[in-house]
């Protein structure tokens, strides 16, 4: 049972004196005065003194009581909200928002100093000598316990809320509810109510009612929640950073086919969208924002809430910029309320050459003529056309069939497999390992060969998920190309505008069915007529990295098949699937603020691009051993001390939304918390005023505690004492009024 008004009690208690004292005055001895009745009088009395003390006993326990019960009534008791009768202390436990839109600045204050000066306020509530404990957890995803379960040290947790800083990721409310949930379900029964303070400003695209949130139980007695703030807040996010080309060959001028350009995605979101306005664009160098590598803008309309600008980039720039050690990329837009999401990350690698192995029996172009080209002949042309081309920047390296071993694999950035009914078993888990590893494969069936029994080695070894016939389909009218579902998005995006003039002179008279299972992860690049597969793309199974690519060839590099080596098409789809997929072949490290980051295998720890900043440790599976809520740059080393790769974080944007979420929404998600319990709201922008704030903290804070309150059960119970006390009174008295005839005559 709870008192809401211990001192009312106390005072109400201490009135019980009262009847006491009276009683002992009117018994206090007085003087005796003889007289000549009294002996009659006393030997009354002695007869009937044992009845009238326990009546006198009686008499006065009644007052007494009467007195305890108005004083119990008057101070108001309550229960299922303490831990007995005149038990006051509480505690608190403080859900503190950091994530990445707490660094959101209106009138020159975060919103993450205004809800710690709630906080603050909250916690000046306490008192420690009086049992009160508080506690802390931060939002910033994964929510993290800072103080839990509560302790009585109220001014660590104090100096932990002032501490606090805002980071990148987005806010864990499901998470943060559900430390806290299992937290009170192993409570004892016997432990002070809790009251829960919510400090958030509740955006748009934090996540509010994407998930239920756990029961917190009957332990919360008061749920108290900062009010979503009112429109005004403008603020434009960077979305995407995305290169033409993760790997740039610096040699050759194969600007042509865009690899230095970069696409940088806005969007805006807030006050901002009501304007006309301008956004400039930047990319630096991270290790050297001083480096401009290249300006763009994005001009907004009213209403306009994306937009994108290309930004081009100078190959002979890049490769300066590098000159310091990995090259990471970095957008940056014009400041605005939120700074955090106006920067994004991209790792971009700069090197002279690729390394490509082609595996055929040694033989060059140039021995016999074109009739008698064969399929590593034609992909020798397509690769290195010569240097009217402009298209340098690739090594190519002779590869036997039968003598593929790891050595020469690791000296290689992608193989491609004109032959590979000549591979062995062996090789091919070789050429598996090279994939899982971040290479490029590119195979294609052989023309001149029967049954395609190498196909069963191929699926099997990298885990493709697809079917391929072994026969050959023969088209008696040969049917043309276009390009497939995910061209645009795909290894030909960059030329992907002139794709449909390129491809609409190829016919196919011969190809591989292939069916695709639609968990594959398989991408169709090109397709013919009917629909069947051309050009596919998937992932390598068995590899959690995301690294490594396999293309696969429906149809023989040979004109017995089609037309496609003699055509146009053939130099751009094949310098394309090899720059790009040898970059999406590597893959990219890092990942969004709020999750573990992966480095590559063989990595210890991550250390900072700039010099600043902790470095982080690393498990046995390359994972960051805590969750990154911070974004930058890192430099994966090994053992030895060598850099392995750059690996990026960048700001969670889905969580940086401006607008403020309807507090009716906000209301109904919260209530699950605690069904049974009002939630009360505390105005956000109240302590910029120290005096208003603190009142309305205290307001929500001290409003009067969940529980069933008794006092009206204590009064009636007080009324009908007072009854039996009147009764009491009376039959203790001994008066007895009786009526007598009037005396007649003289006495």
């Amino acid at each position: 049972m709870t008192i809401l008004h211990p001192a009312l009690l106390a005072v109400g208690l201490g009135m019980i004196a009262i009847p006491i004292l009276i009683h002992i005055l009117m018994r206090r001895k007085r003087k005796p005065v003889p007289w000549g009745a009294m002996r009659f009088l006393l030997e009354a009395y002695k007869t009937q003194r044992r009845r009238m003390t326990l009546e006198q006993m009686l008499l006065l326990a009644a007052r007494c009581l009467l007195v305890a019960l108005l004083a119990l009534a008057i101070a108001r008791p309550m229960l299922g909200g303490g831990t007995g009768l005149g038990s006051n202390a509480r505690t608190l436990v403080i859900l503190l928002d950091n994530s990445i839109t707490s660094d959101l600045t209106e009138s020159d204050q975060s919103a993450l100093n205004r809800h710690k000066g709630i906080a603050t306020l909250a916690l000046q509530r306490l008192d420690q000598a009086r049992g009160d404990r508080a506690a802390l957890i931060t939002l910033a995803g994964p929510a993290q316990s800072v103080a839990l379960p509560a302790t009585a040290d109220i001014a660590g947790v104090m100096r932990a809320v002032e501490g606090t800083e805002a980071t990148d990721s987005a806010p864990d409310y499901l998470g943060a509810a559900e430390t806290l949930a299992s937290v009170l379900d192993v409570r004892d029964d016997n432990a002070p109510p809790v009251s829960v303070l919510i400090a958030s400003e509740f955006r748009a695209g934090q996540g509010v009612g994407r998930a239920p949130l756990p029961d917190l139980g009957d332990s919360v007695e008061a749920l108290l929640v900062t009010s979503p703030p009112p429109p005004g807040a403008g603020n434009v996010a960077i979305e995407a950073l995305e290169p033409m080309r993760s790997l740039v060959v610096a040699s050759g001028t194969s600007g042509a086919l865009g690899t230095g350009q970069a696409r940088v995605a806005l969007r805006r979101s807030g006050s901002a969208i009501g304007r006309r306005a301008v956004t400039s664009v930047r990319l630096v160098s991270d290790l050297n924002p001083s480096l401009t590598l290249g300006q763009g803008q994005v001009r907004w309309s009213q209403g306009q809430s994306e937009g994108e600008a290309l930004v081009s980039l100078d190959a002979q720039t890049l490769t300066k910029a590098q000159q310091g050690g990995p090259l990471v990329l970095r957008a940056e837009i014009d400041p605005d309320d939120l700074q955090r999401d106006n920067t994004r990350r991209r790792a971009l690698e700069v090197r002279e050459s690729i390394s490509v192995g082609i595996a055929a029996p040694g033989r060059y172009a140039g021995s016999v003529g074109v009739e008698g080209y064969t399929p590593a002949d034609w992909l020798r042309l397509a690769l290195s056309p010569g240097e009217a081309s402009g298209l340098g920047g690739i090594a190519l390296e002779q590869v036997e069939p039968g003598v593929i071993d790891a050595t020469r694999l690791a000296r290689l950035d992608a193989l491609l497999l004109p032959r590979p009914d000549l591979i062995d078993a062996g090789a091919w888990d070789r050429i598996a390992d090279f994939a899982r590893s971040g290479g490029l494969v590119v195979a294609f069936p052989p023309g001149d060969a029967g049954a395609q029994l190498w196909t069963d080695r191929l699926t099997r070894s990298l885990g493709l998920r697809l079917t391929i016939e072994r026969e050959a389909r023969q088209y008696s009218t040969p049917l043309g190309v276009r390009a497939g579902d995910d061209a645009s998005a795909s290894l030909l995006s960059l030329i992907g505008g002139e794709l449909e003039f390129l491809a609409q002179p190829v016919r196919v008279g011969r190809l591989l069915p292939i069916g695709i299972d639609p968990q594959s992860g398989a991408s169709v690049i090109l397709q013919i007529e009917d629909g069947a597969p051309f050009v596919l793309a998937s992932p390598p199974a068995g590899n959690d990295t995301g690294r490594g690519l396999v293309v696969l060839f429906a149809s023989a590099i040979d004109t017995q098949w089609s037309d496609l080596p003699t055509k146009p098409l053939l130099v751009p789809l094949l310098q394309e699937i090899v720059r790009q997929g040898v970059g999406r072949a590597r893959g990219a490290y890092g990942g969004i603020a709020g999750a573990r980051v992966l480095a590559p295998t063989g990595s210890v720890e991550l250390t900072p691009v700039s010099n600043t900043g902790a470095s982080l440790p690393l498990d046995e599976s390359g994972l960051t051993r805590d969750a990154v809520r911070t974004a930058g740059a890192w430099r994966a080393i090994d053992q030895r001390g060598a850099s392995r790769a750059s690996v990026v974080v960048n700001p969670d944007t889905s969580a940086t939304l401006a607008d403020p979420e309807d507090p009716q929404r906000v209301q109904r998600w919260l209530a699950t918390l605690s069904p049974e319990t009002q939630l009360q709201w505390i105005g956000a922008d109240e302590t910029t005023d120290t005096a208003s704030g603190a009142q309305s903290v205290a307001q929500a804070f001290d409003a009067p505690r969940r529980g069933r309150e008794y006092a009206w059960i204590v009064f009636a119970a007080a009324l009908g004492l007072g009854l039996i006390e009147l009764f009491l009174a009376r039959l203790c008295s001994h008066a007895d009024r009786r009526d007598t005839a009037p005396v007649r005559g003289t006495a």
